[in-house]
């Protein structure tokens, strides 16, 4: 069954942030957009919070070429195209943004490298989806709102790229 698709403007993806700004209980002194469909939100957050710097981080999942993929055994292991080095981190506290959190692997690879490199990071995401997590329990620090439905975003919309949904 396809999910439904809602169309967010931009008055409402400002309540959304102005949502995530009322939750934060520590100061931030760096965001880190996780993948680029996060960095409008990031900068918005970095814009109300005046937060001077971030840094994008790029990470996907490739199928494990060993396997097939649909096999149980498939592992995909995250690659990082994109990612800070520790002397751009170093003497900031760090605050990962999403703008939607589905399964949250992308999120929370991106943290679990930031702690083998010896930073820690909280994690933001305007929307949540608890229903695609794939770790049981794993949710960002702070969200938004909750969905179970995909989002087209203003800056989607406005220039007629409506995302395909990917299952």
């Amino acid at each position: 069954m396809d999910k439904r698709r809602e169309i967010l403007t931009w008055t409402e993806l400002a309540r959304l942030i102005d949502h995530l700004l009322a939750q934060f209980d520590k100061p931030y002194t760096c965001i880190l957009p996780v993948n680029q469909a996060a960095i409008i939100p990031a900068t918005m957050l970095a814009e109300a919070m005046g937060i001077q710097q971030l840094f994008l981080i790029s990470v996907q999942f490739p199928l494990d070429i060993h396997r097939q993929p649909l096999d149980p055994l498939s592992i995909e292991l995250p690659v990082f195209s994109q990612f800070p080095s520790p002397e751009q981190l170093k003497r900031h506290h760090l605050l990962l943004m999403s703008e939607h959190w589905h399964s949250g692997r992308e999120i929370l690879a991106s943290q679990a490298r930031l702690e083998r490199e010896g930073f820690s990071a909280d994690c933001a995401s305007l929307y949540f989806d608890p229903s695609e997590s794939r770790l049981e329990g794993s949710a960002p620090h702070y969200y938004a709102t909750r969905t179970v439905h995909d989002i087209i975003y203003p800056w989607q919309g406005s220039a007629g790229f409506y995302p395909k949904v990917v299952n």
